[in-house]
C-alpha cells in the first residue's frame, strides 16, 4: 500500500513540475484559381519574438505549423518567387485558416475564404 501511494505521489508531483506548453496548431489550406497550390510550398508562422515555425504544403494545398506560443502571428507563404502574408491567431486550440493567393499589383496577396 505504502508503495502505491508513493507512486501516486511521485506520478502527482511530475505533472505539476512538468513545464506546460502552451501552443496552438495553425492549420488550413492554400488555393489559386480555387486549385490547390502546389505541394511544397513554403509556409512560415512567426509568432512573437520566436523564430519562424517553417511547413510544406501537401499535395491538396493544405498546410499546418505549430506556433511555439499563442498569440498574434504572421503566416507568410512563399510562392511562385513571391512571398505573400497574413496575421492569424493562435490558440491553445487548432485555429483553421483557409486562403486564396490573389494577384494584386503584380505581387501576391492572402485573402481568407
Amino acid at each position: 500500500m505504502k508503495h502505491r501511494v508513493g507512486i501516486a505521489v511521485g506520478l502527482f508531483s511530475a505533472l505539476l513540475l512538468a513545464p506546460v506548453v502552451m501552443a496552438g496548431l495553425v492549420l488550413g489550406t492554400l488555393r489559386e484559381n480555387n486549385q490547390p497550390v502546389a505541394a511544397g510550398t513554403d509556409v512560415e508562422l512567426v509568432c512573437g519574438g520566436n523564430p519562424p515555425v517553417k511547413a510544406k504544403t501537401a499535395a491538396d494545398g493544405s498546410y499546418k505549423v505549430l506556433a511555439k506560443e499563442p498569440g498574434k502571428c504572421t503566416l507568410r507563404v512563399t510562392y511562385k518567387g513571391q512571398t505573400a502574408s497574413a496575421e492569424v491567431l493562435a490558440y491553445e486550440q487548432p485555429t483553421k485558416y483557409d486562403f486564396d493567393l490573389v494577384p494584386e499589383g503584380g505581387k501576391y496577396a492572402l485573402r481568407r475564404r
